[in-house]
């Protein structure tokens, strides 16, 4: 329970900002994101009350540990390749997820939601005893959240933001501020989102690769490609593009189908633009932004069965 609520409380916090700032700025912007917050307090609700009637799993001492240990390992890897190699954080979290894969997919999951961790900015975290505290705090939530939210996409990238926006926030550092996106690049913005969620869920569940190998090779080719084919705008666009891709990790019992992904990814792309002033530099924001798309989905969907099944008794 306590990480349902550690989950919930971060992706609210996001979500209550970015709803804000859609009413500040278009009162469009404000309906739509008000429906997605419905969707996502429906999913909430439904959650909350799973985990609170069902028994947990036992602590498993030796297992948490590596996964800790992972985490840890994920930022610091992440965040070297990133910054002091200077490939760029979308690169860099996406070779951890390919290695992580490759030599020990035991452990790919706590690695692949640390290396969201080490995506955090030098202007956010300064050092590598930064980067451990917030790696730190967000390992200790992955243990926490081990049975809540699974297989929802986004969930790690929510785990890496509650580390980074505690560490961040404890450290009393300033959160970067950018302006929204200009039209033309919010109409790419729906684009990629629209295409990446359904081929991620395609290499997924189709071809059968694993969440975080799907992830991490979509991530890739728009890291290296993007920044190549759209000059000013390629590494802000292959952003985007990882973004997407951490909602076609969803597993098949909670987002079931190509619309229902796809459907994910116009709500990802609303809440992406809206969000862009917020919470810059902390790493785990894109995997934050995933996970409330799902969540709002899932929480309609899971709305629609209830009210189907209510209807379909004998009276």
């Amino acid at each position: 329970m306590l990480g349902f609520l550690v989950l919930a409380s971060m992706t609210l916090y996001l979500l209550i900002q970015t709803l804000i700032q859609a009413a500040l700025w278009h009162s469009f912007g404000g309906i739509l994101l008000i429906i997605i917050t419905l969707g996502v307090f429906i999913a909430l609700y439904f959650e909350g009350k799973r985990v609170w009637f069902n028994e947990q799993d036992l602590i498993k001492s030796k297992r948490h540990f590596r996964e800790f240990v992972s985490v840890v390992g994920g930022a610091l890897f992440t965040y070297y390749l990133a910054h002091d190699i200077g490939v760029g954080i979308v690169v860099a979290a996406s070779l951890a997820g390919v290695l992580a894969h490759v030599f020990f997919a035991d452990f790919e999951a706590p690695f692949f939601a640390g290396a969201f961790v080490g995506m955090s900015s030098t202007g956010l975290l300064f050092n590598y005893s930064e980067l451990i505290l917030a790696a730190a705090i967000s390992g200790l939530t992955f243990i926490l959240a081990t049975t809540v939210f699974r297989g929802f996409g986004g969930k790690m990238g929510t785990v890496a933001l509650v580390g980074t926006f505690l560490a961040g926030s404890s450290l009393m550092r300033q959160f970067e501020l950018r302006p929204l996106p200009a039209i033309d690049v919010i109409i790419l913005v729906f684009i990629f989102s629209v295409l990446t969620t359904p081929l991620t869920h395609y290499l997924n569940i189709k071809r059968d690769h694993g969440p975080v190998m799907a992830s991490a090779v979509i991530g890739l080719m728009a890291g290296i490609l993007l920044p190549r084919f759209f000059a000013e705008n390629g590494s802000f666009y292959a952003i985007v593009v990882i973004c997407a891709s951490f909602i076609g990790m969803t597993v098949k019992p909670v987002c079931s189908n190509f619309w229902q992904i796809s459907l994910s990814g116009v709500i990802m792309a609303i809440v992406f633009v809206y969000a862009t002033p917020l919470l810059n530099g902390a790493g785990g924001k894109l995997g934050a932004i995933a996970f409330i798309a799902v969540l709002s989905i899932c929480g309609f969907r899971k709305l629609a069965e209830v009210i189907i099944s209510e209807s379909s008794r004998p009276s």
